[in-house]
């Protein structure tokens, strides 16, 4: 299983989360506060939209 390439970061005493998109360097910002809900639909919806990196990525480690 390839390792997930997004994450989450938020920076000391900053009221907003970002979720990164290690392999096409796509952002979400979500300024805090947030209902938990909201947070994780926004990183549904993200994670949909960089679905197409994680397959590109594995039609790349086939091809090598």
């Amino acid at each position: 299983m390839a390792k997930e390439h997004l994450t989450i970061h938020q920076l000391p005493g900053s009221r907003t989360v970002t979720l990164y998109c290690g392999r096409c360097t796509g952002a979400l910002h979500l300024a805090l506060p947030m209902m938990l809900e909201e947070i994780v639909e926004g990183a549904r919806q993200f994670r949909a939209r960089h679905g197409e990196c994680r397959e590109n990525l594995a039609e790349r480690s086939k091809g090598a």
